[in-house]
């Protein structure tokens, strides 16, 4: 074989190698999916904050902060939980929490201790019912609402937070306390009233998973100390899980209809039952004020629509 003939061979051979490059970019370009038109202006605003932004920031944080305002731009109960968040409020409707463990209350538009729980954090640094929470890491308490507070309080376990608080007396004190893992009970009181025939009361402050269990208990215990009727304080109680709401609900409501629910696609209907309905003949008033929501309110409501229940205190947050 001569040379202009070996030279020709691997020209052809060449040309037959680029024609399939060639095809297959051009297969690869016709088949390659389509960006969404949101996620590529997302891309463009994410790579020009990342260019022009006065410090770095990395883009996980770019992408958890768009979904965090993606969610509470719906409307003011909406929220995204990113997987430490998520791991939270797991604890939390498990009657855990990451924290210190104290109960506040605003009173008179300050944030006041009504009580340490047994044990904590909060109890190890001294604080007091009617301390005043002034400074939450250097940061003014006044201008913050009830999530923003309790987020800041809240925390991973071992982690810190500054407290400044000033007790009733006038004194003042800085506290740093170390943030742990705090059982949370739901129902804190449950006791029969002094000198008043056989009334008990029982706090309800929120719903977790185990709420309708710790409210069979402390009706059995209460039963046997003679109680006669129940003063249910769900005043401060912001809600939490539904389903223990309803539970309490069927306890007390024989039958009926006690919640229905309607979303984009679906409707719900949550019915009493009467082989549930345990104490449904126990005299029953319901203290609930303007921080009483979401599940509390479910439950004042269903006693309320049903008339087994005095509702008594301010209008609630819903």
């Amino acid at each position: 074989m001569g040379h202009e003939s070996t030279k020709q061979i691997w020209f052809a051979y060449a040309m037959g190698i680029t024609s399939g490059v060639l095809c297959a970019l051009i297969y690869q370009k016709t088949q390659a999916p389509t960006m969404d038109p949101d996620l590529r202006e997302y891309q463009e605003v994410r790579n020009f904050i990342q260019g022009n932004f006065v410090k770095p920031i990395a883009r996980e944080e770019i992408l958890n902060r768009s979904l965090h305002g993606m969610a509470r731009s719906l409307d003011p109960y909406s929220r995204y939980y990113d997987a430490e968040e998520s791991a939270q409020l797991e604890n939390e409707t498990a009657g855990n929490y990451q924290g210190i463990g104290i109960v506040m209350r605003r009173i008179d538009g300050r944030q006041r201790v009504l009580y340490s729980m047994p044990n904590s954090p909060a109890e190890a640094a001294g604080l007091l019912p009617g301390d005043e929470l002034v400074l939450i890491d250097g940061e003014d308490v006044a201008g913050m609402d009830s999530d923003e507070f309790g987020e800041r309080l809240r925390g991973p376990e071992g982690t810190q937070v500054q407290l400044s608080v000033l007790h009733r007396d006038g004194s003042t004190f800085e506290a740093t306390i170390d943030r742990s893992l705090v059982a949370d009970p739901s129902i804190r009181h449950a006791e029969l009233l002094p000198d008043h025939d056989g009334i008990a009361y029982m706090n309800i402050h929120s719903f977790s998973r185990r709420t309708d269990e710790e409210f069979d208990q402390a009706m059995v215990r209460l039963e046997g100390m003679g109680m006669k009727g129940l003063v249910l304080d769900l005043r401060g109680n912001l809600g939490g899980v539904m389903d223990s709401a309803l539970a309490i609900a069927r306890r007390l409501i024989p039958e009926g209809l006690l919640l229905r629910t309607e979303g984009l696609h679906v409707v719900e209907t949550h019915e009493a039952n009467p082989e549930e309905a345990t104490w449904k003949d126990i005299p029953l008033v319901v203290l609930v004020d303007g921080e009483s929501a979401s599940a509390s309110e479910i439950l004042a409501g269903a006693l309320q629509d049903h008339r087994r229940a005095a509702i008594v205190g301010a209008p609630t947050y819903g």
